[in-house]
């Protein structure tokens, strides 16, 4: 499978199922360096907020990703996810919107 950019991950996610694209963040993350070292549970919860934020029937504005980000940075402890971990999910989301 071919590495997809997020912007295009995002913008498929409407019509796709949430383990396609799964499987395509999954692909991104291996084929770039920088986002390597995201854990398969961080992977798969990039891919479940791009699905949610793919599926609101606006467009997405820089206040709703503040607020999904700010919701993951209050559970952060919860879901495992370390700094590193949130900024990487914030600079694959900002990509992506």
């Amino acid at each position: 499978m071919v590495s997809k950019d997020p912007k295009d991950i995002f913008n498929d996610a409407k019509s796709k199922t949430l383990s396609k694209v799964r499987q395509e963040v999954n692909a991104y993350a291996r084929t770039h360096s920088g986002f390597s070292n995201l854990s398969e549970n961080n992977r798969n919860l990039l891919a479940y907020e791009i699905n949610k934020l793919a599926d609101k029937k606006y467009k997405v504005s820089g206040s709703t990703l503040r607020r999904e980000e700010y919701g993951l940075w209050k559970k952060r402890g919860k879901l495992g996810l370390t700094k590193q971990d949130l900024k990487d999910i914030d600079k694959i989301l900002k990509k992506a919107i």
